[in-house]
């Protein structure tokens, strides 16, 4: 069994004492006990079924990353959607999001005439104590653009934490007045001293997404990527799954013009990947539409949404320092593209883009009736008039 010192505390196997809690035991004849796994003595630091409920548990910290779109939050979704909501936290990185949001902060609270001052714990600390208390149970902290964020300052010394063991805990214990003192308030039952060690259980998995394409955030450094396993989302869909399949046959129609997203989707993400070629560039590829960068509604992308989000996104990002490869290069700002989006639907872009092959025609809605006119109709309508 290892017996360690660091911090000021004294590690002996997974039980973590101050000096004085370490003398106690030796005056009281109980360190043998301890050394030679004695459960009574384990219980008085760790949870009484640490060794058995928590060990079901196979702890995952993964990062799924991709292409704007691709499913990377659908992907978390799948996995977790076994489980009720109270055994998942769901959060956004972002610039101004901080270590006290993610762990938690003392604020002022008014009690009567009075104001108190307590702990008000993040979405770090409430999933921790969640899944300390119910070990039987996995929960989830769901980290949404880990890369928008600072994740080195918001984990701050949580990152010590990532470093699991063969059993799923964490190998190194970190010290937090705060966590701790929230831990014990809330799960009495785990017998924890002030002096007790913060580690993650096997029970309390991590999954983030992040966005490959985005620029001006925060990189995620070499040694906080390798504690996480990395998962590339592939920008591709099942067709045997009938959600997905009816996704990429949605059609968008405009100016009595209709396309297929897939086919608008493949074709532009097909010029991204022959310019990111061309200039040398491989950050561009990560610039390609998601199969789900927009969503369909009942087989349908409405073409408003089309222009302020795919139009957009093209204009201003993807193809931002070269708009006259994929547009007319007449076309001046997005203003005057949306515009003439409505009025030539997908005429506005060139005639490199290949667009064209996969354009089918509509008919205005006037035109369209008197089409469906039959015989009968014809005759009834006589009938109508000579009466």
């Amino acid at each position: 069994m290892n017996f360690t010192f660091s911090n000021g505390l004294y590690t002996i196997g997974k039980n973590f004492f101050s000096k004085k809690e370490l003398i106690d035991l030796i005056q009281d004849d109980l360190i043998e006990n301890l050394l030679t796994k004695d459960e009574s003595i384990i219980e008085r630091k760790e949870p009484s079924n640490q060794n058995l409920s928590y060990s079901t548990h196979a702890p995952t910290q993964t990062i799924y990353y991709g292409v704007p779109g691709s499913g990377k939050s659908r992907k978390i979704d799948e996995k977790t959607k076994f489980v009720s909501d109270e055994q998942k936290i769901r959060v956004v990185f972002h610039p101004e999001y901080t270590n006290a949001d993610f762990v938690g902060q003392i604020l002022p609270v008014v009690d009567g005439d009075a104001v108190k001052y307590t702990f008000k714990p993040g979405a770090f600390t409430r999933i921790l104590v969640a899944a300390l208390k119910n070990p039987e149970k996995p929960y989830y902290l769901i980290i949404e653009e880990i890369n928008r964020g600072n994740a080195a300052a918001i984990f701050g010394e949580i990152f010590q934490l990532l470093d699991r063991g063969s059993d799923g805990w964490s190998s190194y214990c970190i010290m937090n007045d705060d966590i701790n003192y929230e831990i014990r308030k809330t799960v009495p039952e785990l017998n924890w001293t002030a002096n007790t060690g913060i580690r993650l259980p096997p029970n309390l998995s991590l999954y983030a997404t992040m966005n490959t394409s985005d620029q001006n955030v925060f990189t995620l450094d070499n040694a906080f990527q390798r504690r996480w396993e990395m998962e590339l989302v592939q920008n591709i869909v099942d067709k045997n799954n009938e959600n997905e399949k009816k996704q990429m046959e949605a059609t968008i129609s405009v100016a009595n013009q209709k396309i297929k997203w897939e086919d608008f989707q493949q074709t532009i993400n097909s010029v991204i990947g022959e310019k990111s070629n061309e200039s040398g560039l491989s950050s561009m590829e990560d610039k390609r539409l998601g199969c789900w960068f927009i969503k369909a509604e009942n087989g349908v992308i409405d073409e408003k949404k089309f222009a302020n989000k795919v139009l957009k996104y093209l204009w201003d990002d993807a193809f931002k320092f070269c708009h006259q490869e994929i547009f007319e290069s007449d076309i001046k700002n997005f203003e005057e593209l949306q515009k003439r989006f409505f009025e030539k639907g997908f005429d506005v872009f060139s005639e490199n883009c290949g667009l064209k092959d996969f354009l089918s025609t509509t008919q205005p809605a006037s035109e369209s009736k008197s089409e469906t006119t039959t015989p009968q109709d014809s005759e009834s309508q006589s009938e109508n008039s000579e009466q």
